[in-house]
């Protein structure tokens, strides 16, 4: 870890920036050695708090952990332990605070950023206060995100906030994604129902055009239904019967774009009982009916 060093900028967003969906306040960085005192003099002043007393931001806030150890406490929990590669989400108008433990100091990134895409993903519950770390590990690309979202903001060119919301989202996927992948590895027999699943994947796409069900593809696997239905909705967030039909559908788009198959061909061709029921499902999925679909692409 480096001698310890801060460097930061606030930024500023107009109204056609806010149409963007995501505009950023704050970059930061900082590293601060073992023992010295917290928050140190070069902190933020928009941003500074007694640990003691907390504080309340705002805005949203990711904290990248790069290395050393710390606490954090909010309203919703008491304290929860970090780490280096740790991520967590900071909610407006929630108290919190956090700290390095003393012996271990730490470096550390952040970015603070608001608008309607955030709004979006809290309010469809895709990110909460009641899950607020992320453990995503030492990464070289969320290392080099947070980098270029510095280079970027120092900067401050035309456009610079559209580049940034967008280094925001990334962050905030990377946020999300490694939150997922830690329940994957709650499986019992994570390898062996991983496997299940890959294999799974691999035969459904490539039997698209076959009279197959998932039924019969767990039989092939050596599997019962249930249990592979359960391994495949854990690792992907959705039922194989689900993902064998999208597949199909987007196939289905494919063929009716680029050729000149008819609705009914394409309907049977992807094992659908018939074209009405291909209608109602690729209208119910796509948002359009496969016959509208089709005049568009040939006008």
């Amino acid at each position: 870890m480096q001698d310890n060093d801060t460097r930061f900028t606030y930024l500023v967003a107009d109204e056609r920036d806010r149409q963007w969906g995501l505009c950023v306040n704050t970059v930061g960085y900082e590293t601060l050695s073992p023992y010295m005192k917290y928050p140190h003099p070069g902190h933020p002043e928009g941003y500074a708090f007694d640990i003691n007393k907390g504080r309340v931001i705002g805005e949203y806030q990711l904290k990248y952990i790069v290395s050393g150890t710390g606490i954090l406490k909010t309203a919703s929990h008491s304290e929860i332990k970090l780490r280096g590669g740790d991520l967590f989400l900071i909610m407006p108008g929630e108290w919190h605070t956090y700290w390095p433990v003393e012996h271990t100091g730490w470096e550390s990134y952040w970015i603070g950023f608001e608008g309607d895409i955030i709004n979006h993903w809290i309010t469809n519950d895709f990110l909460s206060s009641d899950n607020p770390v992320a453990h995503v590990g030492y990464k070289d690309q969320v290392n080099a995100l947070f980098q270029h979202a510095l280079d970027i903001a120092f900067a401050e060119e035309r456009g610079h906030q559209q580049m940034l919301g967008g280094i925001a989202e990334m962050l905030c996927s990377e946020f999300y994604y490694s939150q997922q992948s830690s329940q994957n590895k709650l499986f019992e027999n994570k390898d062996y129902s991983v496997n299940i699943v890959s294999e799974g994947r691999r035969l459904i796409r490539n039997r698209l055009e076959e009279d197959i069900s998932i039924q019969e593809i767990a039989q092939e696997l050596r599997v019962s239904y249930s249990s592979f239905r359960k391994y495949f909705k854990r690792h992907t967030g959705y039922s194989p019967s689900y993902y064998q039909q999208f597949l199909r559908l987007q196939m289905a788009k494919e063929l009716l774009q680029n050729t000149n198959a008819s609705v009914a061909d394409v309907a049977y061709r992807f094992q659908f009982v018939s074209p009405d029921y291909f209608s109602y499902r690729f209208k119910e999925v796509l948002g359009v009916s496969p016959s509208t679909f089709k005049r568009k692409r040939n006008v």
